[in-house]
């Protein structure tokens, strides 16, 4: 579901440039009074439309990172108890490796869909015109990699952070992001 997700994401994107570029094609070779008053000409800076559009594709990249993230965490979780009782209460299918590599592989995903998430949200970011919320997405990103154990982001990470809450650091809807900056802070 959040590959499709993904796909109808990109396509409504897509739509809203071809629409934009319809619109400048069709007001370029207007008097400027003329373009003034061209229904056409508000569409022009439509660009921010296209970037919240994008904003989505990469939530949903980053919904499929988190369920990796939980993954990985649970595949760790597992190859530490089995490895520290498994021989003790001789169970012949505690296997310590496998739960290893089934975490590594959820690290990998997790991470390779993170990147593909900070891909977009990197032109989304622009043309969004550095909407404080696309900013605090991309911290999001970054906090990610750390809990996937990539701990030089941590840094990054809060700064992030600190960016997206100047001046919203007492707000209600802020309070989740406040949280990871104080977690991040507390390392």
């Amino acid at each position: 579901l959040l590959d499709s997700a993904v796909s109808s994401f990109q396509q409504a994107a897509a739509a809203v440039d071809q629409w934009i570029d319809a619109a400048q094609q069709r007001t370029q070779n207007l008097s400027p009074e003329t373009k003034e008053r061209s229904a056409s000409n508000a569409r022009e800076n439509d660009e921010w439309l296209a970037g919240h559009i994008s904003a989505q594709i990469a939530d949903a990249r980053l919904a499929k990172a988190w369920t990796y993230y939980e993954r990985f965490a649970d595949a760790n979780q597992n190859a530490a108890v089995l490895t520290a009782v498994g021989k003790s209460l001789k169970l012949a299918e505690a296997d310590p490796a496998a739960e290893k590599a089934k975490a590594d592989e959820a690290r990998a995903k997790g991470v390779e869909e993170v990147n593909k998430a900070m891909d977009v949200l990197k032109k989304a970011h622009g043309q969004a015109e550095k909407h404080w919320t696309i900013t605090a997405q991309g911290a999001g990103t970054t906090y990610l990699l750390v809990l996937f154990g990539e701990s030089e982001y941590a840094a990054d990470a809060a700064e992030g952070y600190r960016l997206a809450l100047k001046g919203r650091e007492n707000e209600a809807y802020a309070a989740p992001y406040a949280a990871r900056l104080r977690r991040l802070e507390s390392r």
